[in-house]
């Protein structure tokens, strides 16, 4: 059965099928895969089934794996393959963390609008999602298309966006969630900045996301 893509949105996002994510794709999957994602932004994978091993499995043959930024943190204890974020609110013995756990709110900064990986010198080509509790009410997880975005502006606009520097930083949030606005003072106290170029030429169409 061949790799089929079918938009949900018109201006991105599409649901993919013909593909068991059981197995590590193949080559000629993989560029269907890459291309459908450069073109439609948001994929997804309905009726999968896939425990951890599967799923690094799966994602390895795209490119190095990124390891979660909690295994660097001393004293970390993870529950899952250091390769796979631990998004949720279970300790390293699978139980509920307290509302006032300070790991459980270091997690907070997940609810504001982020891009994975981009504050990296190489940024991330794509992350891999998979919910595996799906509660009955809230929890929603929401994307957006930054290409479709840009493409919807005015030329002026864009042309203002091109002559301006992209500042793309790695900051570590913590409760209260604050809003930081980066300036040439930053980086100057205790707030680690990693500043890189975001804005990006995709590989297959040439669309940008400034």
């Amino acid at each position: 059965m061949s790799l089929t893509d079918r938009p949900l949105h018109p201006h991105f996002a599409a649901e993919v099928t013909g593909l068991d994510m059981r197995v590590p794709p193949d080559a000629s999957s993989m560029r269907a895969i890459v291309e459908a994602a450069d073109t439609h932004a948001v994929l997804v994978f309905p009726g999968q089934h896939i425990d951890d091993a599967q799923h690094v499995a799966f994602s390895r043959p795209f490119g190095r794996l990124e390891t979660t930024i909690k295994a660097y943190r001393p004293g970390f204890k993870g529950r899952l393959d250091p390769h796979v974020a631990d998004i949720s609110n279970l300790d390293e013995n699978s139980e509920l963390l307290s509302p006032t756990d300070r790991r459980r709110m270091n997690s907070l900064d997940n609810r504001l609008w982020h891009t994975d990986y981009t504050f990296k010198e190489t940024p991330g080509l794509c992350s891999l999602l998979t919910a595996r509790v799906i509660p009955k009410d809230g929890g929603e997880t929401e994307f957006t298309g930054l290409r479709a975005a840009y493409d919807a502006l005015p030329e002026r606009m864009k042309l203002r966006l091109r002559r301006r520097p992209k500042i793309d930083a790695s900051i570590g949030l913590q409760p209260p969630l604050v809003m930081v606005r980066l300036d040439r003072t930053i980086g100057r106290g205790t707030v680690p900045l990693r500043m890189v170029r975001s804005s990006r030429t995709m590989t297959w169409k040439g669309r940008r996301r400034d």
